[in-house]
């Protein structure tokens, strides 16, 4: 019987962004979906997490000491596992395990210029120990074609070594008394920082209130902090625009479900993304999506979204102002959004996996 290790990391945040919720998807649908008679560990970071929601009696949790170098620590007792995956492109940096595979997302740090000097050799330091995983090795899975080939050209990484797996999606389950409400929202939902182009969005949104008659409202959901969250109350406030945008902070699933239900179009400007499961999941509600051209937004969205370019202004504006006043291609988005979105699923993206750790498990064997 085949031992296998899965490190889900992050995973027990309080208010777990994207990323988290990702890699307990993709985790629980290869334990749910393996018909083998192998056997999974799921390893945590930490104490005292709740048990994982996960169906089937094979597989078993471990929580790991969080300390320095902690997977080195933590998995010497492991080592005699047959395969590990590592959700993040991070493995042990001493240890040495027999086979490996590495889940890639996106490496938005190295295009974000940081403020402070220690911020920016963290970043230098994680460059050095990404490149080092990922050359490490055994196979690599990346979440859309754009982080593929981030890989190739800023690590070297052969591209027959890479196998891309798109996310799937969780979809959302509304009430039906909310579905009649009206749609006066354009919304934002993502963590509040300088990659996901906030400032640029609320600039264009303002553009659109200039030349609107009677504008939709703008919400911003999700956490933020600092000063780059302070810069953006500053510009709501210096625009005038405090009526029309909201910060509405972290929100629970049924909060976000009533925004959702309110939403005239989602508004995504982002710099850089590996996948942009908000964009998908969106599209599956029967919302139209006004998205950046770039990184991995124009490869997931197809012709099913309005692509802008996220570094002009004026090009998310237009994308505003042409969802708000062109009654005809708004439900064609709606309908093309929902024939896009059905092309993505967790349980497909699981199934990708379990094929790669099958063949992953056959090497040499």
């Amino acid at each position: 019987m085949k031992k296998v290790g899965l490190v889900m990391h992050p995973y027990g945040e309080k208010h777990p962004a994207g990323l988290g919720r990702a890699i307990f998807a993709m985790v629980k649908n290869i334990i749910e979906l393996d018909t083998t008679d192998r056997q999974y560990t799921i390893f945590l970071k930490g104490k005292g997490h709740e048990r994982p929601k996960i169906n089937g009696s094979n597989w078993t949790c471990v929580e790991l000491p969080a300390r320095r170098f902690w997977l080195d620590f933590g998995l010497r007792k492991y080592r005699d596992y047959d395969l590990f995956v590592f959700f993040t492109p991070v493995i042990p940096f001493f240890l040495s395990l027999k086979k490996t595979i590495i889940v890639a997302h996106d490496f938005s740090y190295v295009y974000i210029k940081p403020q402070k000097f220690l911020r920016f050799l963290f970043n230098k330091i994680l460059f050095y120990y990404h490149k080092i995983s990922l050359v490490k090795a055994s196979r690599i899975i990346a979440i859309s074609n754009y982080t593929k080939n981030e890989m190739v050209s800023l690590f070297r990484i052969n591209p027959e070594k890479i196998q891309v797996i798109l996310n799937g999606f969780t979809p959302r389950n509304f009430k039906s008394e909310k579905t009649m409400q009206e749609k006066n929202i354009f919304l934002f939902v993502g963590v509040l920082k300088h990659r996901k182009n906030i400032i640029r969005l609320i600039e264009a949104y303002g553009q659109y209130v200039s030349v609107s008659k009677n504008p939709k409202r703008l919400f911003l959901v999700g956490k933020g902090g600092g000063s780059y969250y302070q810069e953006i109350v500053n510009l709501i406030t210096s625009l005038n625009l405090q009526n029309l945008v909201t910060l509405k902070g972290y929100l629970s699933d049924e909060e976000l479900d009533d925004v959702y239900s309110r939403t005239f179009g989602f508004i995504f400007p982002s710099l850089c993304e590996g996948f942009g499961l908000p964009v998908i999941e969106s599209m599956s509600l029967g919302i139209p999506v006004v998205t950046s051209e770039t990184t991995s937004l124009g490869e997931i969205s197809g012709d099913a979204a309005i692509l802008v370019d996220p570094l002009n202004t004026k090009s998310i504006a237009e994308g505003m102002i042409l969802l708000d006043s062109h009654e005809d291609m708004y439900q064609d988005l709606v309908t093309k959004g929902y024939e896009r979105s059905s092309l993505f699923s967790w349980e497909k993206a699981g199934s990708g996996y379990i094929e790669e750790i099958n063949k992953v498990l056959t090497y040499n064997d």
